[in-house]
C-alpha cells in the first residue's frame, strides 16, 4: 500500500503471512529418497497459487520463504502425498538456513489407499533474513505431490504462546489415558523441543497453562503407532481437555503395518488465566503390553490470538477477530452423496457445538459460515471419515458457492476412521459465506464422524481502517479527498445520500458537466 500515514498501511506493517496452495498435482514420482523442496514450482506439471505479505519472500523456483523481519510464527503444512510403488514412509522437514531441522515428522503411505494427508505444524522463532525450507522425501522409490497440499505461515503477535514438539520416537506405553507430553511416563519420547512465552509448559504432567485470559488457537497433531508390533488394529480415542474436563474428542484407527498414523485437532477456545490444557490417548486394545506410542512430529501448539484495541475503544481489529470454532458431536447419515458436515440435513439427529464465536454467523440449516467483516481469513477444516468400503474422498472449501480449495485423498475401509485436514487462507468481503463439503467416490458410502470440526478466524482486517467514519470528502483547506485511503476504506461502512459522481467530480443531473469539473484530484476547489 502506497498511501502514507493511512490506517491501512499501519495495519499492513503488522501483518506478516504466507500461503501457498497446490492447485494442480505434480507429475508422478517427482520426490525421491533425497530431501526436496515441497513448494518448488520446478516440479514437473505442478501448479501453486500464493498469497504472501511484503515482508516474506516466497521464491517459487526454490520453494523457500525468506523473512525480512524477526518474529514468532506458526507454520501449518498440510501434505497430500502419494507413493508410486511399494508402500513406504514419507518424511517431512522444516529447517532454517543451513541449520539442523527444527521439525521432522513421518507418515506411512500405503499404495493400497493413497494419496494420504498429514498435518505438520509447529511454532518457531525467526530472525531477520532467515530462510525457511519445507522439504520431504520417501524412504524408497518415489512420491508425488497431490492437489490440496498447502502451507500457512502466520505471525504470532500476542506474546502468549507454547509449542512442544516430540523429537524422538517413544518406545512403549500401556496406560489407561496416555499423555504423549508427560515426561514422567516410562516409554515416552526421550526428547522434546519447547518454545514458549506467556504460557507455562510443565513436562512432568504434560500440561500447557494459559497465564493470561483470552481467545486461543489450539492445534494438536498426533503421530502414533501401536506399541506392540504384531498386534491387531485398535481404535485410538484422543481427548483434548481443559482443567481435566474433555471438550473435544476424536477416534481414529491404528493398524500394525499401516502406521505411523496421524490425527489433528484444531479449535479456538476461550481460556481464563490459569486454565490448563492436556491431551490424552486411549486404545480399545486390552492385550497385555499393548497400547500406543508417540512418534516424531507429535506437536501441541497453543497461542492467544491478538486482539487490537483501537483508540475509539473498538476491539474489532485483526489477528483473530471475528472468529468461530464449531464441532460435530454426531455421526452423519451414511451416503455416497456430497455431504455438508455442518448442515443439519446431513444428520438423522444433528448435534453441533460452538466452542467460541464472535461476528461470524453459523447457520446449521444450510451449513454456512457468514463473516461480518472483510479481511483475510484462515480456515482449518478437520473432517473424520468412516467407510463401508475404501474410496476416494474429495474435500472442498467454498466461498459464496465457488470452490477455493480442493483436497483429494483415499479413505480405506481398514484404517478408518481417519481424518483429512484441509486448510484455506481466504480474502473475504463483508457478508461472504464459507461452506465445506466432502464427496465420496461413486458407490462408496461414507459417514462423517463425530469430532469433525472447523475453525475460522480473521488474521488481518486489511479492508477496514481503525476509524469507521470517513476522513471527509473535502478537508478544511478545501482539498478534494474522494480517493484518499481514509475515505476509500471507510466507504465500506458509509451509507449516506449522495449526488451522482464520476471521477470524484459532481455531474449535472441532465448529464451536462458543471463548470468546475476541471479540478484535478488533490487540487483545491478554489
Amino acid at each position: 500500500m502506497s498511501h502514507k500515514n493511512s490506517h491501512a498501511e499501519t495495519y499492513a506493517q503488522k501483518a506478516s503471512f504466507a500461503h501457498v496452495l497446490c492447485t494442480t498435482s505434480s507429475a508422478a514420482g517427482v520426490i525421491g529418497t533425497g530431501l526436496a523442496a515441497i513448494f518448488d514450482s520446478d516440479h514437473t506439471s505442478v501448479v501453486f497459487s500464493s498469497n504472501v505479505s511484503d515482508d516474506i519472500t516466497y521464491t517459487a523456483d526454490a520453494g523457500t520463504f525468506t523473512f525480512s523481519r524477526a518474529g514468532v510464527y506458526h507454520i501449518i503444512l498440510v501434505a497430500n502425498t502419494q507413493q508410486e510403488s511399494s508402500s513406504n514412509n514419507h518424511s517431512f522437514e522444516m529447517k532454517l538456513n543451513s541449520e539442523s531441522a527444527l521439525y521432522v515428522g513421518q507418515k506411512r503411505v500405503n499404495t493400497g489407499y493413497d494419496p494420504v494427508e498429514s498435518t505438520h505444524q509447529t511454532i518457531v522463532s525467526i530472525t531477520a533474513a532467515d530462510v525457511l525450507h519445507l522439504r520431504m522425501k520417501t524412504a524408497g522409490n518415489t512420491a508425488t505431490i497431490i492437489q490440496g497440499t498447502s502451507v500457512i505461515i502466520t505471525e504470532i503477535t500476542s506474546g502468549h504462546y507454547a509449542s512442544q514438539l516430540v523429537t524422538a520416537n517413544g518406545t512403549t506405553t500401556d496406560v489407561a489415558e496416555y499423555n504423549p507430553f508427560d515426561t514422567n511416563l516410562s516409554g515416552n519420547p526421550s526428547s522434546y523441543t519447547t518454545v514458549t512465552a506467556g504460557m507455562t509448559v510443565t513436562g512432568t504432567d504434560g500440561s500447557f497453562t494459559a497465564n493470561s485470559a483470552g481467545r486461543y488457537l489450539i492445534m494438536v497433531s498426533n503421530y502414533f503407532v501401536m506399541a506392540v508390533q504384531g498386534g491387531g488394529p485398535a481404535l485410538i480415542t484422543m481427548k483434548l481437555k481443559k482443567g481435566g474436563t474433555t471438550f473435544a474428542t476424536r477416534a481414529v484407527m491404528a493398524i500394525i503395518g499401516d502406521d505411523v498414523a496421524e490425527n489433528t485437532f484444531c479449535l479456538i477456545e476461550d481460556l481464563g488465566a490459569g486454565d490448563v490444557l492436556t491431551i490424552t490417548w486411549t486404545t480399545n486394545d486390552t492385550d497385555a503390553g499393548q497400547g500406543v506410542r508417540a512418534n516424531i512430529g507429535t506437536n501441541f501448539s497453543a497461542y492467544r490470538l491478538h486482539e487490537e484495541v483501537h483508540t475509539n475503544g473498538d476491539t474489532s481489529g485483526f489477528f483473530g477477530y471475528p472468529y468461530i470454532s464449531v464441532q460435530s458431536l454426531a455421526d452423519s447419515i451414511s451416503t455416497v452423496a456430497t455431504v455438508s458436515p455442518f448442515d443439519e440435513d446431513s444428520y438423522s439427529s444433528d448435534d453441533f457445538e460452538t466452542r467460541s464465536v464472535s461476528d461470524i454467523t453459523f447457520t446449521p440449516a444450510d451449513g454456512k459460515f457468514t463473516v461480518s467483516e472483510p479481511g483475510l481469513y484462515a480456515v482449518v477444516f478437520n473432517p473424520i471419515f468412516s467407510l463401508s468400503s475404501g474410496g476416494t474422498a474429495v474435500i472442498t472449501i467454498n466461498v459464496n458457492g465457488v470452490t477455493q480449495v480442493t483436497g483429494t485423498g483415499k479413505v480405506a475401509d481398514g484404517p478408518d476412521p481417519l481424518d483429512k485436514t484441509t486448510t484455506a487462507f481466504l480474502e473475504l468481503n463483508k457478508n461472504d459465506y464459507v461452506e465445506v463439503f466432502t464427496d465420496m467416490e461413486a458407490g462408496k458410502p461414507a459417514v462423517v464422524m463425530a469430532g469433525t470440526s472447523i475453525a475460522i478466524y480473521r488474521y488481518f482486517g486489511f479492508f477496514k481502517t481503525e476509524d469507521t467514519v470517513a476522513d471527509g470528502l473535502i478537508s478544511d483547506d478545501f482539498t478534494i479527498n474522494t480517493f484518499s485511503q481514509g475515505n476509500l476504506s471507510a466507504q465500506y461502512e458509509r451509507s449516506v445520500d449522495q449526488v451522482p459522481f464520476k471521477l470524484g467530480a459532481g455531474l449535472n443531473l441532465r448529464g451536462v458537466g458543471n463548470s468546475f469539473v476541471g479540478v484535478k484530484l488533490g487540487d483545491k476547489k478554489n
